[in-house]
Order: structure tokens, then sequence, then C-alpha cells
């Protein structure tokens, strides 16, 4: 978490400190002033308060050709992401997304992640006791197998997300990361991953239709989003 939002969360609780919620006048009083001291100091709106960043560890240090689904799935919540490496409590070296905008947006995106990447977890699995993936002969090429796989899988995913997003989806992006520029945060291109070899591409479509038999259930197009997916 960078120091503006740990600025934003400081001033969030200070603003709950009220006599409604069981504190004094006078601590009321002087959490609501230093509140506005943070704001002034810090050049920091009340609408900024409303944009919030979840982080996902990756539980790996290096890019996968599936990450492509977290783009859509930022789209898809209303929401901008970046990625970035740090250390996780371990002392090792992670990647990390990050999904941010406004509330509950990257609650949203998080789950929908969890969602998305557990049911690519399972399928490869799964592709793992097919014949075709047993037959490869060495760890170079079931590694090739595996990630096709991944491609498509992803590729029938982020269509999925993409054909049930909100109306208002790209202009809520927009705005968040219109936000995220204006906190002062900036970004460099991340490296371009290397494609899948085209001697296999059969394996891509065997993962797209993986994909397109992994049902994201109606709840996912509305903004409650109580629940998504499940095998068809």
């Amino acid at each position: 978490m960078n120091r503006i939002e740990e600025i934003k969360r400081k001033i969030r609780s200070l603003k709950k400190m009220t006599v409604e919620n069981g504190c004094t006048q006078e601590e009321a009083l002087r959490a609501a002033e230093k509140a506005r001291s943070l704001l002034s100091e810090y050049n920091i709106d009340d609408d900024a308060l409303n944009f919030e960043e979840v982080r996902v560890d990756f539980g790996r240090s290096t890019q996968d050709i599936a990450d492509k689904m977290c783009s859509v799935i930022a789209i898809y919540c209303g929401c901008y992401l970046w990625k970035c490496r740090t250390y996780n409590s371990a002392g090792k070296k992670t990647l990390e997304v990050v999904y941010f905008g406004k509330e509950p947006s990257p609650t949203l995106a998080e789950y929908v992640h969890d969602v998305c990447f557990r049911a690519l977890a399972t399928a490869v699995e799964d592709e793992k006791e097919t014949l075709a993936y047993k037959s490869r002969r060495n760890r170079r090429t079931r590694g090739q197998h595996i990630k096709a796989f991944k491609d498509g899988f992803a590729m029938a995913l982020s269509a999925k997300l993409i054909e049930k997003a909100p109306l208002d989806a790209w202009k809520a992006y927009d705005i968040a990361k219109a936000q995220a520029a204006g906190g002062g945060l900036t970004f460099k291109k991340t490296r371009e991953l290397t494609k899948v070899d085209n001697r296999i591409s059969g394996v891509t479509y065997s993962g797209y239709k993986a994909g397109q038999d992994f049902a994201l259930n109606d709840a996912v197009a509305t903004p409650a989003h109580k629940q998504i997916g499940g095998p068809s």
C-alpha cells in the first residue's frame, strides 16, 4: 500500500469517530479537525476517500499467460489495475495485482479473481490427466502444453466477462484510472509474455472449450454479484 492510500484509510477512520459512534463530543471534534488537516496536507479531496485498493498475491514471482484475465476482471468490476512485485510475510519476492476503484468494486474484483483463477487451476489439473498431456515426452513440451491450455481458458473466461460486463463498467474503469493518476501513481509497461507455440494450437482450443464449459452465473451481470461460477 502506498503512502497516500495509508493516509486515506486513516482519514476514513477519523471520519467514523463521531458522537453517534460512541465518541465524546471532544473526541469527535479532534478527529474531524485531524481529518481536515490531513486532507489539506496531502491535497486529497473528499471524493478520493471513496476509492480503495485490494491486493491479490499470485503466490509466484513471475507473470503467467493466464494473467490476461486480470485486465478483463478489472474492467468488468469497474476498477483500474496494476501489477507490482513485493515481498510476502516469508520474505520471498512475489507478484501482486492491485485492483483500484470505488467500493465495492475492488472487493468484487478480488472475489471474481479468486473464482476465475480457481476455475483455471481445476481445469489445468483435469488437463494433466488427459492422454494428450501425458503423451508429451519431456518437461519442456508439457510446460508448453499447459501454457497453451491456460491461454485458451483465459480467452474464453475473458470473453464471457466482457459479454456480461455492466453498461457503465468502462466509465467506472476510466474514473478509477484518472483517480489513480491524480494520486501521483506512475506505471511502466510490463514485459510482454512469450506467445504460445503454434504447433500446439489445438491445445489452446481445448483450453478455450474448457473455459466455455465453465458457467459464469447470471448473478455476475448485476452490481450485487452475490455469486459467480461453477461447473456447467
